[in-house]
Formats: C-alpha cells, structure tokens, sequence
C-alpha cells in the first residue's frame, strides 16, 4: 500500500507532496473507506489497457485488429522493397 501512495500527491499551495510514508498517509487519508477507493483508482488507471481487468478480451481485441494491422505492414514494406530504380 505505501509503494502504490508514492504515485499519489496532495496539492498544498502550489507544491505537490508525494504520500510517500505511513504518517503522511495517515494525516492527509482520514479512514480506510477513502484509502480504499484511492487504491482502486490506481490500479484501474495502471491496467486501464486490460478493460477493467479482462485479460481475455484485451487479446481479443488485438487479434481482431491483427489482419489489418499485418496487411499495412506488408503492403508498406511490399512498397519500398520494389525499387523503381535499379540499385547500383
């Protein structure tokens, strides 16, 4: 828990101050409900590319985009390979 409220800050003034150690935590987080909730927002933002924690159809996607993503590759590289000029 106090690796992941590292990344969180409170905004005091104009300076940000990382919640870096259990007595910070414990003075700017008043009770386990809004930890809680804070915990939960960073892991969601962290793993946002998983669609709230689905593995399965985040491989899904990607083989879905995979046909058309290998034909750009392949015409682009079908395009420079064929030279209009003979090489010395």
């Amino acid at each position: 828990m106090l690796k992941l409220m590292a990344y969180v800050y409170v905004k005091i003034g104009d300076a940000l101050l990382p919640l870096n150690n259990k007595t910070l935590v414990d003075n700017h987080i008043k009770d386990w409900e809004v930890l809680a909730k804070i915990e939960w927002e960073m892991m969601r933002y962290n793993v946002s590319f998983l669609k709230d924690g689905r593995v399965s159809t985040f491989f899904a996607d990607i083989v879905q985009k995979l046909p058309t993503l290998i034909s750009k590759i392949v015409t682009d590289l079908s395009q420079q390979s064929s030279a209009k000029e003979k090489q010395p």
